[in-house]
């Protein structure tokens, strides 16, 4: 379970329940660990030490979680300006653009079209 948890740790994807699972697992496991009477001292401190890496490994990825939905946040304000949605905006003006750039083909063919129609009265 140890190993399986530092994995999860290390890709770094660990979902919020998760971690408050994990945190429950860590606790009981420490509880667990004050109860053994019989365990040798050096035992129990290296478990110590153990669940107490676990721990600090899980509130930096809870950190980190906590870190990413800011930026996301931050990202998502930056996006979204004055009640305009920035994207949309853009894609309307890329959409506009597109639209004028076809229509000014349209006149240059009609205009060639025309130029052509003039050099054949004149001949």
């Amino acid at each position: 379970m140890i190993i399986f948890s530092l994995l999860l740790l290390g890709r770094k994807k660990v979902s919020p329940d998760k971690m408050v699972e994990m945190q429950a697992k860590i606790e009981e496991e420490r509880q667990a660990l004050e109860a053994k009477l019989d365990m040798e001292e050096e035992e129990r401190n290296k478990a110590r030490a153990e669940l107490e890496k676990r721990e600090k490994d899980l509130l930096k990825a809870q950190q980190e979680h906590h870190l990413l939905l800011e930026k996301l946040s931050a990202l998502e304000k930056k996006v979204i300006v004055g009640g305009v949605d920035l994207l949309a905006k853009a894609e309307e003006q890329e959409r506009l653009l597109e639209e004028s750039n076809n229509e000014l083909e349209e006149r240059r063919k009609r205009a060639e079209q025309l130029r052509k129609e003039l050099e054949e009265k004149e001949v």
